[in-house]
């Protein structure tokens, strides 16, 4: 009788923890993201932000791709590549093995945190473009409210 995969050599079944790692992870970055904007909305000029909440929508951006790459990608260039011992295929191979963490990671943990605190940028530095302008304070967040609807 053969064992199963998920049991080890004693019979007892593994258990994956990678759901507590990806937690720790999510928390950590979201906390560091998020006091990196706090900071540069409130201690910083307004272009410095902007280039801030660009640079979060770069990391997001190219995140999702690398991710979405890795996910669709063809396991066979890279062994030959590795076999004829190209810089980097091994790199490669190793991420290719692991492509569903990869994934994870780069797609619903980095994009989805750089996307959520741009998001929240892009609507305070919105606030601070409308302040001047002395509108209703109630105006200005239906206006926010609407405009991130519609995103």
């Amino acid at each position: 009788m053969a064992k199963s995969d998920n049991n080890n050599k004693h019979g007892k079944s593994k258990r994956s923890y990678w759901w507590i790692k990806v937690f720790f992870l999510t928390l950590a970055l979201s906390a560091a993201f998020g006091f990196i904007s706090e900071t540069v909305l409130t201690r910083t000029h307004f272009i410095v932000a902007a280039v801030v909440l660009l640079v979060f929508m770069v990391v997001n951006v190219v995140c999702d791709v690398l991710g979405t790459a890795v996910a669709t990608c063809e396991v066979e260039p890279f062994q030959s590549m590795a076999a004829r011992k190209i810089k980097g295929a091994k790199t490669a191979l190793r991420i290719l093995k692991h492509a569903e963490k990869f994934n994870n990671i780069t797609n619903d943990v980095v994009g989805d945190i750089c996307a959520v605190v741009g998001g929240a940028m892009g609507v305070a530095l919105v606030r601070q473009i409308i302040k001047p302008y002395e509108w209703d304070e109630g105006n200005i967040y239906r206006i926010l409210v609407f405009v991130a609807a519609s995103a």
